[in-house]
């Protein structure tokens, strides 16, 4: 039996770290729900994602930070942006932990625009090469440069993806890959 800790309230979970039962896992009626995690004392992340009156434990991943030669390396993060058609635009994500951007390519998702770019930001840094957004619908096109002095973000910065040069910009999903860093 192994027990987890949310505040200052103790319950039991089975050794793999899941809720013995919905009752000795609900915390008497105060499970956390949503957004909360619990973490068992067996290292495993768990999330209410029903009531407090009826929880539904549901193991979670959490991404360990990556360190250099870290033997058992860590899980990438992918951060998401959807951009409509319209006028030049910053898009911002706040990022919760310290990350590292490793890639990112924008899809387009309709007809390009004539020298429009996109390009990933560490607020209003640079981190990737202006990558063009006037192909075709479908197209994918990949950041080909990273900035090492830019690519890490403290916990709570600001990852950006800003629109420039053309006109308007185009309906694209921009995927920037990270990994966390302590």
């Amino acid at each position: 039996m192994a027990n987890v800790t949310y505040g200052s309230l103790t319950r039991p979970f089975s050794t793999d770290g899941a809720p013995v039962d919905g009752t000795s896992g609900s915390f008497a009626g105060q499970a956390p729900i949503g957004a909360y995690l619990v973490r068992s004392d067996t290292g495993l992340w768990y999330q209410n994602t029903n009531t407090v009156a009826s929880p539904t434990w549901s193991r979670v991943m959490v991404a360990q930070p990556v360190a250099a030669s870290n033997v058992l390396g860590g899980a990438p993060l992918i951060f998401r942006f959807d951009l409509a058609a319209g006028a030049l635009a910053d898009t911002d994500i706040t990022v919760t932990d310290a990350i590292r951007v490793i890639d990112a390519y924008l899809v387009l998702r309709g007809a390009g625009v004539a020298s429009t770019t996109l390009t990933v930001k560490n607020g209003s840094t640079a981190i990737t090469d202006a990558m063009a957004a006037s192909g075709s619908d479908k197209a994918i096109v990949r950041a080909a440069t990273l900035d090492d002095a830019q690519w890490e973000l403290a916990a709570g910065g600001t990852l950006r993806v800003t629109s420039a040069t053309g006109a308007t910009q185009p309906a694209a999903t921009v995927y920037v890959i990270a990994h966390r860093v302590a």
